[in-house]
């Protein structure tokens, strides 16, 4: 395109579309012409005038006065105008306000406290309190805390010194997995958490130790100076207290033999005791009014689904006289005679914190629940038609209160003992029920019915096979067959009494029984015996054994145990060179959030692990992955991967 022609050929193609376009560049043309004859100053042969003569044709043009600008006129003259309407003699002077000196805080040297006091808030709905919504088994959380507790005491125990039974057997295999075999042979008898909790505190002492440039066990020197460093640091007792019950714990089970006595003097222990005084701070059991409340929830059409199924799992706790993680575990329900009109709930569980004992080692735990109690209505049968309507049959693996998914549909994973203080307190004071300076807990479940005995004063063998604490009771319970019998038939009248008010355990000492006879007569031996029913418990009331029955049932195993002491394990260092688990080739680790098992998820898959298991909220990438971590067997097995030794060899 050099010349003009080319241009011009250019910029009319936009316009030649079809006949129109032509029609159109036609019509242009066309005004063109007629443009250039109309217009002829603009043809380079005619003169145009000069820049003088145009400003002399400019200036004698008459100019008009009246045009008025707009801002010159109307409310726009007297905003822009030389009006005075708005102006005033002095301008404003704008300043920032004045604003009050803070008086000085005067400042108070105060101790911070060693644990951070709990605050409790009632919710107002219950999916405000059921946090976690992950479908956890209980076996699967289980596995998980055992798994880290063997590795933690698997580097506890490589730090003994030679000589030590435990220490030589382990030296003998070679392969990790064999070690911690033997490990877990012998902690065959004790719970996760405990293992757990005297490995953290073992650790403590020893990263003491290690600071002081000293080898497991040391000396008493050595570790009295750490109990009085940690006293002078503000410590709880209950921390140097976990700390003797470690090396107890290691001198007994692990076949430590003499470390108690070089160790715990006089004085080690003693500085362990400093901090008892006081009252013990026990669960609150229930009382009538409480129970009422839970009743008449779980009676109403009008309160929700779910709160209905929580009041009447609470009850079921309650009149079982059940520890709430025990009763979770059941693998069976049976109501006796039938299911429209139960007068007993018998629960069978195999897993509970006294299956060691000598009573119930080679069979289950009977936790019988009686159908009518503090109310004359049958909360059992009631309680089954609402548990029913939420789904989730017991025995096909759900737990008696499963945990309410996001769709509201019930889950494999059980209400936790944190999660049912907060939903149970979050009933009680929703319908009026002051809970200030009571502690109502999932402990509450198991003494309530136990307080309400001992008040009544039933005889200590009773409470002692309702409560479950019948270790030196084996004889007897293997040729009774059904020791619940006689006691449940003693825990009837007791409820029968408080329906009928003439027994009032809430009251005080004095004032707990309605009516008090006193028999006279010696010819009237039955009225006689009634009298001496009567007058009985309240010369038992005041014996304190209620003392010993409570005690144990505010020592049940709790997902948020305080006393673990996991700064200590943090803390701590490997005794050897490890490698941290990783994934074998094509899958990636996914870790549960709360118990740390690592899992192995498949390149190409987001739901499944190898395992078979689902994957939940809770399963997350790791953000860190310890020595200790545990790890799924199953899916390494899936993965076709031995879970080999992470020691680093030299």
């Amino acid at each position: 395109m050099d010349d003009c022609s080319d241009i011009s050929a250019t910029s009319s193609k936009p316009f030649l579309w079809g006949d129109a376009g032509f029609g159109l560049q036609s019509d242009l043309n066309t005004g063109a012409a007629d443009r250039w004859l109309e217009c002829k100053v603009i043809a380079d042969d005619v003169e145009l005038p000069s820049e003088l003569c145009i400003e002399k044709q400019w200036l004698s043009l008459d100019r008009k006065m009246d045009v008025e600008l707009p801002w010159e006129k109307g409310v726009w003259k007297n905003l822009f105008g030389s009006s005075t309407f708005f102006s005033c003699e002095k301008p404003p002077v704008f300043t920032r306000p004045a604003f009050a000196a803070i008086p000085s805080v005067p400042s108070f040297e105060v101790d911070a406290p060693c644990k951070r006091l709990r605050t409790s808030v009632f919710a107002n709905h219950w999916k405000e309190v059921v946090t976690t919504v992950d479908v956890a088994s209980w076996s699967e959380s289980q596995e998980a805390k055992l798994d880290t507790a063997l590795k933690r005491w698997y580097d506890l125990v490589l730090r003994f010194p030679f000589g030590i039974a435990i220490k030589d057997q382990i030296s003998l295999l070679a392969d990790v997995s064999d070690q911690l075999r033997v490990l877990r042979d012998v902690f065959a008898t004790k719970s996760p958490l405990t293992l757990i909790k005297r490995a953290n505190s073992l650790q403590r002492y020893v990263n003491y130790l290690d600071s002081q440039g000293m080898l497991f066990p040391g000396d008493e020197a050595t570790l009295y100076s750490h109990f009085c460093a940690e006293r002078q640091a503000g410590s709880p007792s209950s921390r140097l207290q976990s700390v003797v019950e470690s090396l107890r714990f290691t001198e007994h089970v692990l076949g430590v033999s003499q470390l108690g006595a070089e160790l715990l003097s006089k004085r080690v222990v003693g500085a362990s005791k400093y901090q008892n005084s006081g009252p013990r701070r026990q669960a609150s059991p229930f009382t009538v009014k409480e129970l009422k409340v839970l009743h008449d929830i779980l009676q109403s059409e009008a309160e929700d689904l779910w709160d209905r199924v929580m009041a009447g799992a609470t009850l079921c706790a309650v009149y079982s006289r059940s520890r709430w993680s025990d009763l979770q575990h059941a693998e069976s329900m049976e109501a006796d005679p039938c299911q429209w009109d139960p007068v007993f709930l018998e629960f069978k569980v195999m897993d509970h914190k006294t299956k060691r004992a000598n009573a119930w080692s080679e069979g289950f735990l009977p936790a019988v629940a009686v159908a009518h109690g503090v109310t004359f209505e049958n909360w059992a049968r009631t309680w089954l038609v609402v548990r029913s309507t939420v789904g989730g049959d017991i025995a096909e693996g759900y737990p008696v209160m499963p945990a309410p998914g996001f769709d509201n549909e019930p889950t494999k994973r059980p209400i936790s003992s944190d999660e049912m203080g907060k939903w149970v307190r979050m009933l009680l004071d929703r319908n009026g029920i002051d809970l200030a300076g009571r502690r109502i807990s999932s402990h509450s479940c198991k003494s309530t019915l136990l307080s309400y005995m001992a008040k009544f004063g039933c005889d200590i063998s009773t409470r002692e096979i309702l409560g479950g604490h019948v270790s030196h009771l084996k004889s007897v319970l293997t040729y009774s067959r059904d020791a619940l019998a006689g006691p449940l038939r003693e825990l009837e009248k007791v409820l029968q009494s408080i329906r009928t008010q003439c027994f009032c355990p809430d009251a005080s000492r004095s004032g707990r029984f309605t009516t008090v006879c006193k028999v006279e007569d010696p010819e009237q031996p039955f009225a006689a015996n009634e009298a001496l029913n009567t007058e009985e418990p309240d010369k038992e009331s005041g014996s304190g054994q209620v003392h010993a029955v409570d005690s144990d049932s505010s020592e049940g195993p709790s997902d948020t145990d305080s006393s673990s002491d996991e700064e200590a394990s943090n803390a701590g260092r490997a005794a050897r060179l490890v490698r941290c688990p990783t994934a074998p080739a094509g899958t990636s680790l996914i870790q549960h959030s709360k118990s740390k098992m690592l899992h192995l998820l498949a390149d190409g898959y987001q739901r499944i692990f190898l395992c078979g298991r689902q994957r939940g909220e809770s399963h997350r990438p790791p953000l860190q992955v310890r020595w200790d971590s545990p790890c799924c067997s199953m899916c390494w097995k899936a993965a076709r991967t031995k879970l080999d030794s992470r020691l680093v060899l030299p």
